[in-house]
C-alpha cells in the first residue's frame, strides 16, 4: 500500500486481487440483475440507486466483509498517516457497476461521505482511466509551471486502471471517467465512508 502526496491531499492505492476476485461474481450477478444505470447514464448497469439491490447489496457477508477490510487496511492507516482520528460513526454505503460501450462519468463528487474510492474487479484492455482533479479554486484561473514529477501541483491525475486496484481518497474530490468506447469490461465496487 502506497500514499500519494496530491494536490493538497493524499491518495491511498494497493493491488488487492482476493478482494477483487471475492467480489466480482456478486457484481456479475447484481449488474445482470439491475434495471438501474449508474448516475443515470446509459449502458452502465448499477446498483445505485436500484433502492432493493443496495439493500441486498450492503447485507451480502462479503461486502461487509470488503467493508472490514476496508476500514482496517486502508482508512485506519490513511488517516494516521494524516494524523486524523477515526470520525465516528461510518456509515459505510458500497455498489456495484459495469460499464458498458459508450458510457461515461461526467466529473463529480461524494458530498454525503467523507471518503470515496474504488475497487477495480475486472479490467479490460484501453478501459478509461480514471481522473482526479486539483480542488483548489485558483487551478482554473493560474497555470503555475510544473516540476519534473510533482504531483502536488499538477491540474489533473489519471489512474489507469488494473484489476484488484484499491483507491481511497477525500470524497470532495472531483473525478470522471472518459467515454468507454470498446466492449471491454470494466466492473467495478465503489465505496463511499
Amino acid at each position: 500500500m502506497q500514499f500519494d502526496e496530491i494536490f493538497p491531499t493524499y491518495l491511498v492505492k494497493d493491488i488487492n486481487l482476493k478482494l477483487a476476485e471475492k467480489l466480482l461474481p456478486l457484481c456479475n450477478r447484481y449488474t445482470d440483475e439491475t434495471k438501474t444505470n449508474c448516475l443515470h447514464i446509459e449502458n452502465f448497469p448499477s446498483t445505485l440507486y436500484d433502492r432493493d439491490l443496495e439493500r441486498k447489496v450492503m447485507d451480502e457477508p462479503e461486502v461487509k466483509e470488503a467493508f472490514d477490510i476496508i476500514i482496517e487496511s486502508y482508512l485506519k492507516p490513511f488517516l494516521n498517516h494524516r494524523g486524523i482520528n477515526l470520525p465516528q460513526p461510518l456509515k459505510p454505503f458500497g455498489f456495484f457497476s459495469s460499464m458498458k460501450k459508450h458510457a461515461y462519468l461526467r466529473k463529480h463528487c461524494h458530498l454525503d461521505s467523507l471518503f470515496a474510492g474504488i475497487i477495480y474487479l475486472e479490467v479490460g484492455k484501453e478501459v478509461p482511466p480514471l481522473i482526479l482533479y486539483d480542488p483548489k479554486p485558483m487551478r482554473s484561473f493560474i497555470n503555475w509551471p510544473l516540476l519534473p514529477n510533482n504531483t502536488k501541483d499538477t491540474p489533473l491525475l489519471v489512474i489507469p486502471p488494473q484489476q484488484g486496484l484499491v483507491l481511497l481518497w477525500d470524497s470532495y474530490l472531483e473525478h470522471e471517467v472518459p467515454q468507454k468506447l470498446n466492449d471491454e469490461p470494466r466492473k467495478t465496487f465503489v465505496f463511499n465512508l
